[in-house]
Order: C-alpha cells, then structure tokens, then sequence
C-alpha cells in the first residue's frame, strides 16, 4: 500500500491537482450549460458535458487515493475507482462529440459511432478484469486493464486528436485562427492521454507528476473552446443599429445579410422606449442589455454620448458585444460635434460605414 496522501509530499502534489482541476472543470461546466441554453449550440452542450464528467472522475479519482492511502479501506476504495472510470469513459465520448461538432457537424452520427462502440467494449473489459480480480486486486487486475487500454481509451483518444489535426490542416490557409485552435485543442487532449493512460496502467513513479497536466490541459480547452465558438460571429450578425438613446432617433444602421430589413426608426424607437419603460419599472438606472425572442437577439450597448448601439443576431458572443461597444466608442469620438449640436440631420453619419467594415471584419477577431 502507498504512503499516507497527506504525508507523502510527492502524492500531495499530485493529488493537490486532482482535487483543483475538479473543482474547476464543476465550475466551468454549469457555465457553459447557462451559455448553451441561451444559444442551443451543441458544440457548447458537449464541452459542458465533458467538464462535468471529467471533474466527476476526478474527484472519485482523489476519493479512491484518499481512502486507499489514509484509512486503508479496499472496499470504498475500488468501487471509487470503478465510478471514476465509468465517468473519465462518458467525458470521452462527450470529448469526442465536442470535437465532431466543433469540425465536421454534419458528419457527427457517422464519426461518433466508433467512439461509443469503443467506450462500450472498454467498460466491459474494466468489468470482465474486475471479475477476475483477487485479494491483492493490483496483480491480476493490472494485465487485463493494460490490454483493454491499448485497444480502446488510447484509439478513443486518438481520434479526436485526429480529427482536429486535420481539420488544422485544412484549415491553415482557409481560417488561421480556426487552424490554430484545433491545434491547440489536439495539444490539449494530448496532454490529457499523458495524465490519464499512467492514471491506470502505470508506471506508478510518474502518475503524481504528471497530474498537473490535467489542470493545464482544461485551461486550454476553456480558453480555445471559447475562442473557437465565437469564430463562427460573422454568420450569426443580422443587422446593426446606432440612435439616440433619449429619443430613438436613428442615426445609422446596416445590413449584414441580403433579406429585408426592418424600418430603422421601428428598431431604434422601439429600444429607446423599452429602455425608459425598464428604468421606470425597475426604479433603477441599470441599463437594458439584451432582448431574447427565441432565434434572434438584441444586443444592446450604451455609448457615454446617448447613444445606443443594437445588434441584432442569432447568438449572444462576448466578441460581438466588444465590437459594438468599440464602435460606439469610435463613432462618439468622430461625430462628437454633431451628436452635440444634433438638430435632425443625419446624413454626416453615412461615414459610419468605414469604421463598421474595419471592426466587423473576420481578421480582426484576434
């Protein structure tokens, strides 16, 4: 039996990492549930899926060290162990979606198929090694768990690394920053077959160093994910609208798509008013940020000038709402004499439109 957790500095560390990468994966994981119940995308639903799985296997991880090392109890212990593989095998799966639908979306029933075929033989092979399991579980278990890796979790894991190699490659001269998040997301998988194959099969001496890397290899997911989402910005914008906040008096608007759009004044009059309605209501002075009627949304940004700045689009993107508020920013600056001296003309605001087609620009998204 191993050393004490709590004495032996090396698994302190090592189990130190287990417990904050699962406390973080349980927290990441509702907040992007909340995301994807405001956009209902499935790239979104599968990465909150896997942080809540993945951080579920973790902690079951550091519960079977726990009991294992400190009270020395086998028969909490290795059910621990069972639940946490149970859960690393659904974070694979949902892993694997996650890359499927953030690649090739229409060709997820297709290529996920190989994946719960794999996850399911590797569930019966822990099973069928834990039947054949003696008093002294690490003997006999250890063999058959070995051949049940090599043919199952490591194939689960190379396949997304695959796929997001290459669709990098694909990528490359397409989309840079697409190319550059799939590859950062194959590292970041990579880094996780380096913490969890030893996690089961060894060699012991590496498993509390190597621990670490499942706290680096979330944050890279998070971070790429989030920029991976909003890549997609320019297909989900509809319209664009600036006004005046007292009045609702359009100044400018412009088109992203090719379909009618709704009489500017209608917009803008109409977001003036419900702005005023919610402060009165609300006896507040908290301005009103967003408007939700299913498929499309309102994003809304208060300039310092009076001015309001709306979007209309189909997801609620962090990016979208830095774009608009920089171009309030740029758009109060440049017509800072006319909006103060601001008698119903609205022609000198035409210029608008250089300094939307500067900032809502692909390129420009990192």
């Amino acid at each position: 039996m191993a050393g004490n957790v709590f004495t032996d500095p090396l698994q302190l560390f090592g189990f130190s990492f287990v417990i904050a990468t699962a406390l973080l994966q349980l927290i990441l994981a509702p907040k992007e549930y909340r995301v994807y119940l405001m956009n209902r995308s499935k790239p979104t639903l599968a990465i909150s899926l896997t942080f809540f799985e993945w951080g579920f296997a973790l902690i079951f991880l550091a519960l079977e060290r726990l009991v294992l090392t400190v009270f020395g109890d086998t028969n909490l212990g290795y059910p621990c162990a069972y639940i946490a593989i149970v859960f690393s095998a659904l974070a694979i799966i949902f892993l694997n979606l996650f890359a499927f639908y953030a690649t090739f979306p229409n060709q997820v029933k297709k290529l996920i198929i190989p994946s719960i075929f794999l996850s399911i033989i590797y569930l019966i092979g822990v099973f069928l090694s834990s039947i054949a399991t003696g008093p002294d579980m690490e003997i006999v278990f250890q063999p058959y768990l070995d051949i049940v890796m090599l043919f199952t979790v490591l194939p689960l894991f190379l396949i997304p690394i695959i796929i997001l190699v290459y669709y990098s490659h694909k990528m490359k001269f397409r989309s840079a920053p697409h190319a550059r998040r799939s590859a950062w997301l194959a590292i970041a998988i990579i880094l996780v077959v380096l913490s969890y194959i030893p996690e089961i099969i060894g060699p012991p001496a590496l498993i509390d160093y190597l621990r670490g890397l499942y706290m680096i290899a979330t944050i890279i997911f998070y971070f790429c994910f989030t920029r991976f989402i909003e890549l997609r910005w320019a297909e989900k914008i509809h319209h664009l609208y600036i006004c005046l906040a007292d009045k609702g008096t359009c100044l400018y608007d412009h088109s992203f798509i090719e379909e009618e759009a709704l009489e500017c004044s209608l917009v803008t009059g109409f977001i003036s008013g419900i702005s005023s309605l919610v402060k009165e209501i609300t006896h507040s002075q908290k301005r009103l940020k967003v408007i939700d009627v299913e498929d499309i949304k309102l994003l809304i940004e208060h300039g310092n000038k009076k001015t309001i700045g709306i979007l209309l689009t189909e997801e609620i993107y962090k990016i979208l709402r830095t774009k608009l508020r920089r171009l309030l920013e740029i758009f109060e600056e440049e017509f800072e004499n006319e909006l103060d001296a601001f008698s119903g003309y609205v022609s000198p605001f035409k210029r608008t439109k250089k300094f939307v087609e500067r900032i809502f620009v692909y390129k420009e998204i990192f």
